[in-house]
């Protein structure tokens, strides 16, 4: 029976869909006809700077760890969610995640750090991965177009929804912690400022939507408060609603009692939001690019920005 290997050291504690996507790929394990382990190093997990973390992680994954891959059996599959080893073994068959093209898409859109990373994430995967899983057919046409991978070695394992609705107990509370109640009316979204998520653009769409209904507020959610706040200097701070990193319990308190969930990104490789919210049954406005039309296909409202 073959054996598989999931190597989530750098990716078992982000938050993002990154985080997500491994959660799913360690789910759904267990349902695959071979054994299987997850390894992850819990000392690079605890290192909060990024750069050193990285740094140590590539020397752990091609000294102890790679060397403990020369023990594995014929045939192994390692699947990696991030890195690849700088040096490919013949005896086992080694996967990679790619999340999204912004790198090849977007280049000029990325800091200098997360340009590096996903640089050499990516060259990794092209040249010693026997297979590749992409988040969508979106990402997977991409690579296909921009890398140059047959077909027949990508492999589409799309994310899954990120909350659970029966974690809220007391959707009063988790309002009132925002500032609200079941009376207010708020568009909610998420406030990353990696620039294809477009939040300057849905801040600017908001003080329109604000001269004709007043009432209205925005809950930006996720994030680092203070620099999400740097994007807002004509709104009125009381009428945008910035939570930061919050509980999933809060998340989908706040989503089930919003008017609609607003995702203006330029670029996305699959879009976990879309999906959280349609479980909600919260109304979706995004923007017209290609994976929304994958993943939302006739049930979300697009717009063109």
């Amino acid at each position: 029976m073959a054996e598989l290997i999931i190597e989530e050291s750098i990716t078992s504690s982000i938050k993002t869909g990154v985080g997500q996507h491994t959660k799913m790929l360690n789910s759904i394990a267990p349902s695959l006809n071979m054994d299987y382990q997850i390894v992850s190093n819990k000392l690079i997990e605890k290192i909060k700077n990024p750069v050193l973390k990285r740094i140590v992680y590539l020397v752990w994954l091609n000294s102890i760890f790679f060397f403990k891959l020369l023990m594995c059996k014929k045939g192994t599959i390692v699947l990696y969610t991030s890195f690849l080893p700088f040096i490919k073994l013949k005896n086992i068959k080694q996967i990679g995640v790619i999340h999204d093209l912004c790198i090849d898409i977007f280049p000029e859109k990325l800091k200098k750090l997360n340009h590096l990373n996903l640089r050499l994430v990516n060259y990794l995967i092209k040249k010693n991965a026997d297979g590749v899983l992409a988040v969508s057919d979106t990402v997977k046409n991409e690579i296909i177009k921009y890398y140059k991978i047959p077909a027949g070695k990508i492999y589409t394992v799309y994310n899954s929804f990120s909350i659970d609705s029966a974690l809220v107990q007391d959707e009063e509370r988790i309002l009132k912690t925002y500032g609200l109640d079941f009376s207010s009316k708020y568009i909610i979204s998420t406030s990353s400022l990696n620039p294809n998520k477009n939040i300057p653009c849905l801040i600017e769409a908001f003080e329109i939507i604000k001269k004709k209904f007043p009432e209205y507020k925005l809950v930006l959610t996720g994030g680092k408060k203070d620099a999400v706040q740097r994007c807002s200097k004509t709104v009125n701070n009381a009428d945008i609603i910035f939570t930061g990193h919050i509980s999933s319990e809060d998340l989908i308190g706040l989503y089930k009692n919003a008017v609609c969930y607003v995702f203006p990104s330029v670029y996305e490789g699959f879009g976990i939001p879309l999906i959280d919210a349609q479980r909600l049954n919260l109304p979706v406005v995004c923007s017209d690019i290609p994976v929304f039309r994958e993943i939302g296909q006739n049930s979300v409202l697009y717009a063109q920005l």
